[in-house]
């Protein structure tokens, strides 16, 4: 798989364009933004930077494979039924 947004396991599909998927970025906390839309009213909220799917960045980590999440959650059912059999023999 590349290491791109869409195989990053902090990326969030959110919609479509015309070049593919876009999404949010949820490596980092939201970043603050500010909306003047031309009235008195100011409006302060937080967004995760959208990104397409084929972009790419220093902090890529690969998004677990769901077989992967299976295996882990197996082993530390067979720990945690390991342990009971040594408490209740």
């Amino acid at each position: 798989m590349a290491e791109n947004c869409e195989g990053c396991k902090y990326w969030q599909k959110s919609g479509v364009s015309d070049n593919g998927f876009v999404g949010e970025c949820h490596r980092k906390a939201p970043a603050p933004e500010v909306s003047n839309a031309a009235s008195d009213t100011v409006m302060r909220f937080a967004v995760w930077p959208t990104t397409a799917n084929e972009h790419w960045c220093g902090d890529f980590v690969a998004r677990p494979l769901a077989d992967d999440l299976v295996a882990e959650k197996l082993a530390m059912i067979e720990k945690l039924e390991a342990r009971r059999r040594e408490r209740h023999p």
